[in-house]
């Protein structure tokens, strides 16, 4: 049975991630928050909860030997965390600000720092998908607190894959297209109709249909970010 990690696990995305992987994956679930990881970890077979903040180095640093430990170094790791948020320059909070380079960034980057020099060293396959947004590459003001280290997100995967190309190690984004049906966003968006919102069920199934085609070596390397949008060609322009 092939070993997965999803970093960041909420009620809608990570969630829906949790229960399509664990049909044929050992799943570690991380997330600031126990709630939601420990009850899929008692409702879901072969998945286990590690309550980590990863914007601390220390604590992400001890939660990955605790995963290694268990599974070894996963096969498949979707990095799905968030940080930052909604807000113009003059509305965000300047330690939020911060926080979300943490959270988005060092902590991607400490992951790899610990994990590739083996798993290049070994050959063995490691499939990694970061959830993104367009954020990443052309925010919006609204997104000011999210979309500068979505940015650095982004231009640290690139550079983490060109160093790593040559191994067995491949890098993927998904830039999320739009907003994501899940309560608050409904909250926030109350002027939406359902088909201008992206499930979160499809966003797991196209993570799935991704894991597969690097498994088959059918993903080009130019196909380095794959954008997943609304059912409709209403789009509305949240990031």
């Amino acid at each position: 049975m092939k070993t997965a990690l999803i970093v960041g696990v909420g009620e809608a995305t990570g969630a829906s991630l949790s229960r399509n992987l664990a049909t044929d994956h050992q799943v570690a679930l991380v997330a600031r928050s126990a709630d939601c990881i420990e009850g899929l970890a008692s409702e879901l077979p072969n998945c286990t909860a590690f309550r980590c903040d990863v914007s601390d180095a220390q604590a992400w640093t001890q939660t990955l030997e605790a995963i290694e430990t268990k599974f070894g170094i996963p096969q498949r790791i979707i990095y799905n965390t968030e940080g930052g948020g909604w807000g113009t320059y003059d509305q965000i909070d300047r330690q939020a600000f911060t926080q979300s380079f943490a959270t988005n960034v060092s902590s991607l980057l400490l992951l790899a720092q610990k994990w590739f020099p083996p798993v290049v060293a070994s050959g063995a396959p490691l499939h990694f998908i970061i959830n993104s947004s367009r954020a990443a590459q052309s925010p919006s003001p609204s997104f000011t607190g999210l979309g500068p280290s979505r940015a650095a997100q982004f231009n640290l995967a690139q550079a983490l894959l060109q160093t790593v190309e040559a191994s067995a190690i491949d890098f993927r984004m998904l830039i999320i297209g739009g907003p994501i049906d899940e309560p608050n966003m409904r909250h926030m968006l109350p002027a939406l109709k359902t088909n201008q919102f992206i499930a979160p069920n499809r966003i797991a199934e196209n993570i799935r249909s991704l894991f597969d085609l690097m498994l088959e070596g059918k993903l080009e390397a130019g196909e380095f970010a794959v954008e997943i949008r609304p059912p409709t060609s209403d789009r509305v322009e949240t990031d």
